[in-house]
């Protein structure tokens, strides 16, 4: 099933340009945060970022910064491009429906 992807299989249909546009909204949003783990990731280059570091942030966010996943789930390129994994994602981490 779709809905049943990887991260990285789900961020890896994305355009270069759609994973900027999310790497940089997770970074922003854990910045937002003071989240300890933000310098671990604040070297990515978001221009260049890869679907298997979108999916490294993606986990991160999911066990340790269940706010910051789900606003970032419902970010208008997840919405858009990856609407059936982004549902399954919030219900199964968060137990949320979108």
């Amino acid at each position: 099933m779709a809905d049943q992807q990887t991260p990285v299989e789900a961020y890896g249909q994305l355009s270069q340009e759609q994973r900027t546009e999310l790497a940089t909204h997770f970074l922003d949003q854990m910045k937002q945060t003071n989240h300890e783990a933000y310098e671990k990731y604040a070297h990515i280059d978001v221009n260049t970022v890869t679907a298997e570091q979108l999916a490294d942030l993606h986990e991160h966010t999911a066990r340790h910064l269940p706010n910051v996943f789900g606003v970032v789930m419902q970010h208008p390129v997840i919405t858009a491009a990856l609407a059936g994994f982004a549902a399954y994602e919030l219900d199964t981490r968060l137990g949320k429906k979108s």
